[in-house]
């Protein structure tokens, strides 16, 4: 299997070349920042929009990150559902229907955390 790895960064000087390497067969890693809550989430739709335009049929994984950064004030259960429910709101959106979007991975860095985080 050969593949290639691009990371875009979300730079706007790139964005005229995004939809070169937007194919049915590409898998889209979109990365969020969770120390911003829903609308971290939320800022992910320009992205989904793009995908959808140019790929409908492909795969979407959405990466949660910054667990680490919280220091002394964790994100609790409460926000975690409440980032989970706004991804599946909006990944179960009619515009989004086509593409093949399954839950956030959220990654952490720390030593100790919690069960069900990757490393």
């Amino acid at each position: 299997i050969a593949f290639s790895v691009w990371n875009f960064t979300g730079f706007e000087p790139y964005y005229s070349t995004y939809h070169c390497f937007l194919t049915s067969r590409c898998l889209c890693l979109l990365a969020f920042d969770v120390t911003k809550g829903v609308e971290g989430v939320k800022l992910l739709s320009p992205w989904l929009d793009s995908i959808v335009t140019q790929a409908p049929d492909a795969t979407v994984i959405v990466v949660g990150y910054k667990f680490d950064a919280q220091g002394d004030a964790p994100l609790d259960d409460r926000l975690m559902m409440q980032i989970n429910n706004q991804w599946r709101k909006m990944s179960s959106d009619g515009s989004y229907s086509s593409l093949h979007c399954g839950g956030i991975v959220f990654v952490n860095n720390e030593p100790d955390s919690r069960k069900g985080f990757l490393k």
